[in-house]
């Protein structure tokens, strides 16, 4: 998983409200929340210090989503460069899971990267996060290659992309 943001994306990232959630860019108030939802989804979790540093960079490259009650229960980190934005995580608090969060946020990066004039979606996904791998297919990712015993405990890491059409086309260019 790359911990380079790359470049930040130029559009405007202001609070967006979607149903009963609000998308913002993350804030350095953020961390606790974040910071829990990290240690419960995964094993190998990104440390404080890393999701600190991420959340104080000065351009916006993450995003949060709200409930009506202002908790998070969701949040993306990703970076750009060179025409292509890479999902460095997209992760949904488990009881928000299965409702629609995470297709929220992806939705709204390919908006803000399509409006940047990005080019090309990337990111990388556990061989056996299913659901995921479900979410990024529909969202028409296709499977690039898949890296051997990736991670730490053997598992593949399976990398994805998606061509992005120019926003002029607009969402028939999936």
């Amino acid at each position: 998983m790359s911990r380079n943001r790359g470049d930040p994306l130029t559009v405007d990232r202001g609070t967006e409200p979607i149903g009963s959630l609000t998308l913002r860019p993350g804030q350095p108030d953020d961390l606790p929340a974040i910071g829990r939802i990290e240690r419960v989804s995964y094993h190998d979790s990104w440390s404080f210090d890393v999701l600190r540093k991420s959340l104080a960079a000065p351009a916006p490259s993450s995003l949060v989503a709200l409930s009506a009650d202002g908790a998070v229960v969701g949040y993306a980190f990703f970076g750009v460069g060179a025409g292509e934005l890479d999902v460095h995580s997209l992760t949904v608090d488990p009881p928000w899971r299965r409702r629609g969060v995470a297709t929220r946020l992806l939705e709204r990066i390919e908006q803000d990267a399509r409006a940047a004039g990005v080019s090309r979606l990337l990111l990388e996904v556990r061989e056996g996060n299913e659901p995921a791998l479900r979410l990024y297919r529909r969202h028409g990712f296709a499977v690039d290659t898949v890296r051997r015993r990736y991670y730490a405990d053997g598992e593949d890491a399976v990398l994805m992309s998606r061509a992005l059409a120019p926003e002029h086309e607009g969402a028939g260019g999936r």
